[in-house]
């Protein structure tokens, strides 16, 4: 029979104030859902995540590779299995956690990282994920406008420009959905 080990699920916060309300609020919104959290220190912008979160194998070693210091609240998930994970997110819906703008995973690539590349990294994502569902929603306002027979056939092409976008499986950069949703709203004018 094979032991099983198991890990210790943790919540690590970043650019947080423990003392804020902030702060408050998530500690005691995990504490309910059974999750301790622990508060990153500045210092930790330059550090590897596994250093920053307590992994084997990463000592403190300060890295250079590091974008300049940027912070973003960050909500970082070590050691959660897919169902409690659902659940932590699933608060935050429903407003039980106040919103924090920034979430990762704690994986064994991201370990690696300075915790400011991966925020970095995130924070890219993040305005690119937005700027899609801006594209989205400009692009229903267009179907919308064509189907009520309000559309000239100029819009219409910039409707399939940014449909054909959107399908695609390969993400774009930001300036790309920016671009394509503002063809559309100078032809929804």
């Amino acid at each position: 029979m094979k032991a099983r080990i198991r890990t210790k699920e943790e919540i690590y916060l970043y650019h947080i104030a423990p003392e804020s309300e902030k702060g408050l609020l998530l500690s005691k919104g995990l504490d309910k859902l059974g999750l301790s959290c622990r508060f990153l220190e500045d210092g930790c912008w330059t550090q590897p995540v596994g250093y920053c979160v307590g992994a084997p194998g990463y000592p403190e070693k300060a890295s250079e590779d590091v974008p300049p210091q940027n912070p973003q609240e960050l909500f970082l998930m070590k050691d959660l299995s897919p169902s409690r994970r659902d659940q932590v997110l699933a608060a935050f819906r429903d407003k039980t956690l106040p919103q924090v703008e920034l979430k990762a995973i704690v994986t064994p690539h991201n370990q690696a990282w300075p915790l400011g590349k991966l925020i970095a990294e995130l924070t890219k994502e993040h305005a690119c994920m937005k700027a899609y569902e801006a594209l989205k929603a400009t692009a229903a306002r267009a179907r919308e406008a064509l189907l009520n027979g309000g559309g000239t056939e100029e819009l219409k092409v910039r409707l399939e420009q940014a449909e054909a976008l959107l399908r695609s499986r390969t993400p774009h950069p930001e300036e790309a959905y920016h671009k394509a949703k503002q063809a559309l709203e100078n032809k929804l004018a």
